[in-house]
């Protein structure tokens, strides 16, 4: 019982951050781009639903960090790595729909941006202090490679990659230390790992696209098509737009952002009216 209420308090933490960084980009999107927005609604409290989604979406994101733990310092690392590969995608395909899929997507792409955070935070907390602070130490001392060489560097993005597979627990510790806590964490768990959810979900985004285009194809944004008012039941708002409206997932790239950098399938109608992006042409 005790490891389910620390993953429902662990939840309700990622969610309303959650919630938080996504305003956040819709409400720079919406200064980039002029869109008028209603900021009353657009920071308003979740929805039941909106918060349903969230829920399950890192709920699923735990699960398949608990089914899915990427080998470390085994032997015939290659070989379990295409296995693990192997499995995370059939279960990908065996027990989510592509819009499912996509909610962890987004997941995954938002730990990927508060991680890029911390690692930025260390460096800079570095560049400001001598030899001697501790956290810079601790970068130095790392083996076999120094933290902060040229060499690290490189393998920033498979740093994140492992510390996401380590789960919400962890990610949550991360974010919430103060800055030796937290360098010690980030600093000792920095491991060149690629992790499967990552795998999984990128080798199925060209699936997850013909999908939705396919099975929404005649639907409209008002419930109309194949799936009826009913759609709009399961499939949020954000999704049945992007479709109807043929939004590319790397719509706003660059000075703007993507769809999945504001998680897009979570917001309810209401919401995202309020910020302004239905308007778009």
């Amino acid at each position: 019982m005790a490891p389910l209420c620390k993953l429902g308090t662990t939840t309700s933490w990622f969610v309303e951050d959650y919630r938080r960084c996504s305003m956040e980009l819709l409400v720079d999107l919406g200064n980039l781009m002029d869109l008028p927005q209603d900021s009353q609604t657009l920071g308003s409290s979740l929805s039941p639903t909106e918060k349903g989604r969230l829920q399950r979406a890192f709920c699923r994101f735990e699960t398949f960090h608990c089914l899915f733990v990427a080998p470390v310092d085994e032997d015939n690392q290659s070989g379990r790595d295409r296995d693990y590969f192997r499995q995370a995608r059939r279960y990908l395909r065996a027990n989510l729909l592509p819009d499912d899929v996509e909610e962890l997507a987004c997941i995954r792409d938002y730990l990927v941006r508060r991680l890029w955070g911390v690692l930025q935070a260390i460096e800079e907390h570095a560049v400001r202090t001598t030899s001697e602070d501790p956290i810079r130490k601790l970068g130095h001392e790392r083996k076999p490679h120094d933290w902060f060489s040229n060499l690290a560097k490189l393998n920033q993005e498979e740093y994140i990659e492992y510390l996401i597979s380590l789960g919400l627990g962890f990610l949550r510790d991360v974010l919430e230390s103060e800055d030796l806590r937290r360098a010690e964490l980030v600093i000792s768990n920095s491991v060149a790992r690629y992790n499967y959810i990552s795998h999984a979900v990128d080798d199925d985004s060209e699936k997850t696209c013909d999908y939705i285009s396919y099975e929404y194809d005649d639907g409209s944004f008002d419930g109309e098509g194949e799936y009826g008012v009913e759609a709009l039941d399961y499939f949020s708002s954000g999704l049945l737009w992007a479709n109807y409206n043929k939004i590319p997932s790397d719509y706003g790239r660059g000075p703007l952002k993507g769809l999945r950098d504001w998680g897009y399938v979570f917001w309810g109608k209401a919401r995202l009216q309020a910020s302004g992006v239905l308007d778009c042409e």
